[in-house]
């Protein structure tokens, strides 16, 4: 059986900036390949399809796995939903299809780890407008 991990963080100041919003000239699915070099000297790769995108309020997006995590993986899915709070923008993603506890972890500290540099990066950002 496969899980579902849910993680949220809170806003940050600058997420209370009005948001720019990203037209497209049609309503398919947008598709992606991303690559990340590990510090341990692995690497990881996905493909995937945004197949839902509301803008200002949630992303769907599916992935499939390029390079070997460790697991035999179907595909899994990613749903990101974004509301006003008090302090800016609440961000709550879920992650669906990931096989295993120790899977799991991963994923959350992976998913932890991109959350914080986010944060980071809206309070650089803040700071020089």
């Amino acid at each position: 059986m496969r899980d579902r991990h849910v993680l949220s963080r809170g806003g940050h100041e600058s997420a209370r900036r009005p948001p720019r919003q990203r037209s497209t000239d049609d309503d398919g699915p947008h598709s992606n390949r991303t690559h990340f070099p590990r510090a341990i000297g692995t690497n990881w790769a996905y493909a995937g399809t945004s197949s839902s995108i509301e803008p200002l309020r949630c992303i769907v997006h599916d992935v499939r796995w390029d390079a070997p995590m460790g697991y035999e993986s179907d595909d899994e899915r990613v749903t990101v939903n974004f509301r006003a709070c008090a302090e800016g923008t609440m961000v709550e993603y879920t992650h669906e299809g990931v096989p295993g506890e120790s899977a799991r972890e991963e994923h959350a500290r992976g998913w932890a780890d991109t959350f914080d540099a986010l944060a980071r990066m809206l309070a650089q950002t803040a700071q020089t407008g």
